[in-house]
C-alpha cells in the first residue's frame, strides 16, 4: 500500500505559515524623503517671506505625487489672559504646520511614515524658520 503525501497532508497550516513569511519580508517603500521636502523649501522660500507665499508653497507642493496637507496660519496668542480687558489679543506671531502622509511605508515593520513641517513666524509675520520631521504611524 503507497501513500501519496502532500505538503497539505504533512503541514496543514503551511499555506498560512508561507503567507506570513511573504508578508515578514516586505521591504520599504519610500515615495519622499526629508531631504526632498527640505531641497525644495529651501529652493522656493526665503527667510523673511509673508504667511501668504508659504501657503502658496504648500499648495503648488508635489512630490511624488504627494501633496502637502495643512490648515492655514495659526496665530500665537498668550495663553493668559487670553484677551487683555484693553484692547484685541497680543499676538506673539504664528505657525503654519503641514503634513505630507504616506511618504513611506516599511512592510516588516508594520510602519507607514509622514513628513510633518512647522513654519515659524514672528510678530510682525514673517518666516523665522521651519522644523521638518518624520514620523511612523502603525
Amino acid at each position: 500500500m503507497r501513500y501519496k503525501l502532500s505538503l497539505i497532508s504533512c503541514f496543514p497550516y503551511a499555506y498560512v505559515v508561507l503567507v506570513v513569511l511573504l508578508c515578514a519580508s516586505g521591504c520599504k517603500v519610500t515615495r519622499v524623503t526629508q531631504a526632498e521636502v527640505e531641497q525644495r523649501i529651501q529652493r522656493e522660500i526665503q527667510v523673511d517671506s509673508r504667511p501668504d507665499e508659504v501657503l502658496v508653497f504648500l499648495n503648488s507642493l508635489s512630490i511624488g505625487g504627494l501633496k502637502a496637507e495643512h490648515r492655514g496660519y495659526i496665530p500665537d496668542v498668550p495663553a493668559f489672559p487670553r484677551i487683555p480687558p484693553k484692547g484685541p489679543a497680543i499676538v506673539k506671531g504664528g505657525h503654519i504646520y503641514a503634513t505630507i502622509r504616506n511618504a513611506a511605508r516599511d512592510d516588516r515593520q508594520l510602519q507607514v511614515y509622514s513628513i510633518s513641517i512647522d513654519f515659524r513666524f514672528n510678530s510682525d509675520n514673517r518666516l523665522t524658520g521651519y522644523t521638518l520631521q518624520t514620523q511612523g504611524d502603525w
